[in-house]
């Protein structure tokens, strides 16, 4: 029988997995240091080194959920990423392969688990795409906290061929995100199957989609997105009253325009083609600049044509409008280009949200959308700023370090 004690991590350099009782008994190393228990590093104490203690998964009592598990690797958030402290915050861990979750994840990634930097705490996780021949992982995990004054650290568990799914993609979001949709899923035209993560089930059905140049398998910047033609494809989401946002809010998405000179809608909750007929809205004039409209159904208002133009078609750009009681925002790729005020609050209407059209069926976007997201708060700047970096490059903001045996 063999008896697993504690791990210890030093710092986010050195692991140690030992294994008494006439069983394995040895050390994990990194960058070719070696602590072992009770040790030092290079004359160094554990305590002049900030090691952080922490329990293996299997102690004595055998009482931790993670206990059975085989492997895990290290998550770091380098402080540096981070605009200022965060709270719930949705971490997105992704890499393109790793041969070492390829051979040992189970089916599904179902044995996939994430825990916080003690090495017991479970942390709620959301699956967006994983690719067992690759080991490729587009993950969303909730993380309590993040730092901005010392680096950030999770794990990433498997190697349990007998563990079912933990996965609960809506305990990931916070409760002020009314919708999360990837786009990454791949339903026929007509079918509803663009599923929001949150609680409020705010689920989209692509339209226009099977006679045209459209198409719901592209790539986005983050896994699966939907390719829209710019004539008449679009996605629709029934109205419900977490969509309708009054006196504060914010909305998302990433987009890659196919075109110029045109008016390109990134989503809009309207009917007709009238700015003060929709709750809100986010689109590019055809002037290449990217506008935020708040409407009440008598008056509305616009960060627009004094923000920031948008020429590239090239790449992917990351758009979001937020407001407060008397403010607008309007932010490109995390930094707020544009401020207006503001003297009345959007009204909530009973019109479907659709992403690539605007209202009175006009405006279609063509180019690729990615990661559409509602909340009914006005985001922080730092939150934004963090958001961006973490999605542009999510290997450099989450560092995953080398495996561990258990």
């Amino acid at each position: 029988m063999c008896l697993k004690t504690h791990s210890r991590i030093f710092a986010v350099l050195v692991s140690v997995s030992t294994t008494l009782g006439g069983c394995r008994s040895g050390f994990e190393t990194i960058n070719n240091v070696v602590v072992p228990d009770g040790g030092d590093a290079g004359g160094a104490t554990r305590e002049d080194a900030g090691f952080i203690d922490a329990a293996a998964p299997c102690s004595a009592a055998g009482t931790s959920p993670l206990c059975g598990w085989g492997f895990r690797k290290s998550i770091t958030v380098p402080r540096s990423r981070v605009a200022s402290r965060l709270i719930d915050f949705p971490l997105l861990v992704s890499f393109p392969r790793d041969a070492e979750l390829a051979r040992s994840l189970g089916n599904g990634a179902a044995d996939l688990r994430f825990s916080a930097a003690d090495g017991l705490t479970p942390l709620s996780y959301e699956i967006e795409e994983y690719n067992s021949d690759t080991g490729g992982l587009v993950a969303w995990v909730h993380v309590p906290e993040l730092s901005a004054e010392t680096d950030t650290i999770l794990f990433l568990y498997y190697g349990n061929q007998a563990a079912d799914s933990a996965e609960e993609p809506s305990a990931v979001w916070d409760g002020h995100f009314k919708m999360v949709s990837h786009l990454s899923e791949a339903p026929d035209d007509g079918v509803r199957g663009h599923e929001d993560s949150t609680v409020n089930a705010n689920h989209g059905t692509p339209r226009g989609f099977e006679s045209s140049a459209g198409s719901t398998l592209a790539r986005g910047i983050i896994g699966g997105a939907n390719e829209f033609d710019g004539v008449g494809t679009y996605i629709e989401i029934p109205s419900a009253p977490s969509l309708g946002l009054e006196t504060a809010g914010t909305i998302s998405a990433w987009a890659q325009r196919g075109s110029l000179d045109a008016w390109h809608t990134i989503l809009a909750k309207g009917t007709e083609n009238d700015d003060v007929a929709h709750n809100y809205a986010l689109r590019i004039s055809r002037d290449n600049f990217i506008e935020g409209v708040l409407g009440n159904g008598t008056m509305s208002r616009g960060v627009a044509d004094f923000g920031a133009p948008v020429e590239d078609t090239r790449t992917f750009q990351y758009y979001a409008l937020t407001w407060s009681v008397d403010e607008m925002h309007l932010y490109v790729n995390g930094s707020n280009v544009t401020t207006m005020s503001r003297s009345f609050a959007p009204m909530p209407n009973r019109a479907p949200l659709t992403i690539g059209r605007f209202g009175g069926a006009s405006d279609y976007f063509d180019g690729v959308i990615d990661e559409v997201r509602v909340s009914d708060v006005p985001r922080a700047p730092e939150w934004i700023a963090t958001q961006y970096l973490n999605q542009l490059n999510p290997p450099d903001f989450a560092v995953v370090g080398p495996e561990e045996r258990l």
